[in-house]
């Protein structure tokens, strides 16, 4: 549930949005298939390794089974409490050094919020379902970083 507050005025109205596993995974597909690739290289369901079955047979961050869907195109994955998602993130410096991030479940609510608050269209487009890659690329950022560090 992200909560939004919107001022107009005098008058304050608070709102509740709530977003659906299935909408972030449509999300995150978007970001991983056509959004991340500039500054990131992998992005892996790691916690605990091959411990998630999905329904289409693919577990941790192996390969889906032939014709599968990937792992992260899977509601079930972002309906889960426990997940971590590491994302390798290429360091601009020079090009070849990379860092390690991670993604839980309360990494995605904040991403939610913060874009809800600073990055309104996007989260529009998340709630209208009307994501791109680079709504997807924003998000994956957002729970990564907290901010938007690449353009």
């Amino acid at each position: 549930m992200v909560e939004v507050m919107e001022k107009t005025n005098d008058y304050v109205i608070k709102t509740t949005t709530e977003i659906t596993p299935q909408r972030i995974a449509d999300v995150i597909t978007a970001g991983v298939e056509g959004g991340i690739a500039y500054w990131a290289t992998d992005f892996l369901l790691t916690k605990p390794p091959g411990s998630m079955t999905l329904p289409s047979g693919a577990t941790g961050a192996y390969a889906p089974p032939e014709g599968g869907d990937p792992w992260y195109c899977d509601a079930n994955v972002y309906a889960s409490d426990d997940f971590v998602i590491e994302v390798t993130e290429i360091e601009a410096s020079d090009g070849t050094s990379t860092v390690t991030r991670r993604i839980t479940r309360k990494d995605i609510q904040k991403a939610l919020q913060i874009m809800a608050e600073k990055y309104d269209w996007h989260f529009k487009n998340i709630v209208g379902e009307n994501e791109d890659s680079e709504t997807g690329d924003v998000l994956i950022q957002l729970a990564c970083f907290k901010e938007l560090v690449y353009g």
